[in-house]
């Protein structure tokens, strides 16, 4: 009697074709998933570290120019000027009593409005009127430092610290006399700004000093340096096919207050 099978090797062959689909199953299954969630890693990683290194040099190219100034006797406004080339936003404002017994934070919590606009390269923007009220102590020991933070994580200082408050102001800390001019205007314009002393002579035929600036819409800044003490003139002129003139302030500098504000709102 003879016995029927399969052949060997049509064994073989099924047996190779199993292992073959096992092979593709562990493939399929194990090793491409492990494969494809290496690669996404690897590539994560690489994302990550390019978007890294743009964050950094875009906080290294962040310039901010600040400066802080008395409005009223418990308030202050900061002028901001963006000189480098990418957008900034500030989120915090610092304002550090020099003793260190107080300190005030401005953000978005505390002010009524978004702390500040988003302040675009070549541009400037103003924080008025910020209420110090909760951190003032004797006019004596009311002198503060402050610092703008940006939300890349950059911290400027204000070219008037330390602001003094005083019984005819607030005045920055410096050894000389100079005159923190500050121009409200609603279009963009060429300003000139000339500084009589009338210290003697109350109509004085030449300014001691003039100084041509160019405001764009909103707020523009610029320091007068002036020789010594005294009562000094602030005449402002706007350029419209000539200097026009706009208006003029009167200020007196001292050894004991050797700086002061002019605003003008042409």
């Amino acid at each position: 009697m003879q016995k029927k099978g399969y052949p060997k090797n049509k064994r073989r062959g099924v047996a190779s074709a199993i292992g073959i689909l096992f092979m593709v199953g562990i493939l399929m299954t194990s090793i491409i998933p492990m494969f494809m969630y290496v690669n996404q890693v690897n590539n994560h990683y690489d994302r990550t570290v390019v978007e890294m290194k743009n964050v950094d040099d875009e906080r290294g190219r962040e310039d901010l120019e600040v400066y802080a100034y008395g409005v009223d006797e418990s308030s202050i406004s900061v002028w901001l000027r963006n000189k480098g080339s990418v957008s900034v936003k500030v989120n915090h404002i610092w304002v550090i009593r020099n003793d260190l017994k107080k300190a005030k934070i401005f953000d978005s919590s505390n002010l009524p409005l978004e702390l500040v606009k988003e302040i675009p390269a070549s541009s400037i923007d103003t924080i008025l009127d910020l209420n110090l009220e909760e951190v003032l102590a004797t006019p004596e020991e009311n002198k503060f430092n402050i610092y703008v933070a940006t939300e890349r994580g950059n911290k400027f200082s204000s070219e008037t610290n330390t602001l003094a408050q005083s019984v005819t102001g607030w005045n920055p800390s410096t050894v000389e006399f100079l005159i923190n001019v500050m121009i409200h205007s609603g279009s963009t314009s060429d300003y000139r700004i000339e500084v009589y002393d009338i210290t003697v002579d109350p109509e004085p035929l030449e300014p001691i000093t003039w100084k041509e600036i160019r405001i764009h819409v909103g707020t523009g800044y610029t320091i007068i340096n002036a020789p010594s003490d005294g009562i000094y003139r602030i005449e402002l002129y706007k350029s419209q096919g000539g200097w026009i003139y706009v208006g003029a302030e009167e200020r007196t500098l001292t050894w004991i207050h050797p700086a002061t504000w002019v605003e003008f709102n042409p």
